[in-house]
């Protein structure tokens, strides 16, 4: 392969205009059709390369750094990285273990103003086991919402607690493909060296419980301020069961 520079007609800004377009695909698949396909976003990923392609002054050339880093070890780590973690977390997924923890809400007879503090634990513990924020907010939100309005939690402060239980579990995963890629870009200060996944999620503990520890303490105090009175809705406990947990 040649080492020859790969130029841009417009300049280097084009360079970046692959990123942008993906950028692009990922607003309108999450945002706008509220919809988490990762085929659909490789295909977005692809035809972001075509339109670069377009732009660069060599075709070929630009074809043969896109891949060298296809190639690149890292890029097949990561590639093997998300496989793993997808195979995981849809077999989270599959077995409900978010009906489980409703199961187990119902059981020790939990309260609506308990609810968004109980949401907060659960999810996080779910999405530490997934790997994956969204893909836990997608199992999540339709069970725990769902549930924790049936007996009263507020809206606003249920939503926000399984938000912040999925981002918080997503960030200290061993296996969660941000933490396991972001390891191979960052070095030890003393020791020097790439960081190892157990190193990061170490250095990150003592931030992020930290500030856990906090939020779990509001969600219980403003929980309970804002409960209501309502009547459970027997369906969703009836769905529910031990056996996920």
């Amino acid at each position: 392969m040649s080492d020859e520079t790969l130029r841009f007609r417009g300049g280097l800004a084009l360079a970046f205009l692959p990123v942008a377009v993906f950028l692009g695909f990922c607003i309108l698949y999450f945002v706008v059709f509220k919809a988490f396909d990762m085929t659909a976003l490789a295909m977005g990923g692809f035809v972001a390369l075509l339109i670069g392609a377009v732009f660069a002054k060599k075709y070929g050339l630009f074809w043969e750094h896109v891949m060298k880093g296809i190639g690149s070890p890292t890029s097949v780590s990561i590639v093997v990285i998300l496989f793993l973690v997808g195979m995981v977390s849809d077999m989270i997924k599959a077995t409900n273990v978010s009906g489980g923890f409703v199961w187990l809400a119902d059981s020790v007879g939990l309260t609506a103003g308990f609810f968004p503090f109980f949401a907060f634990l659960s999810v996080s513990v779910v999405s530490m086991a997934t790997g994956s924020s969204i893909g836990t907010f997608f199992t999540a939100f339709p069970i725990f919402y769902a549930a924790g309005i049936a007996v009263g939690a507020d809206p606003a402060l249920l939503a926000g607690a399984i938000l912040s239980g999925g981002i918080l579990g997503d960030n200290l995963a061993p296996i969660s493909d941000t933490t396991i890629i972001s390891s191979s870009s960052q070095r030890f200060r003393s020791k020097g060296g790439f960081a190892d996944v157990g190193g990061v999620v170490k250095q990150r503990a003592r931030f992020a419980l930290t500030a856990a520890g906090f939020s779990a303490l509001l969600f219980l105090v403003l929980g309970m301020s804002t409960a209501r009175s309502n009547a459970a809705d027997e369906s969703l406990l009836n769905g529910s069961n031990p056996l996920p947990l």
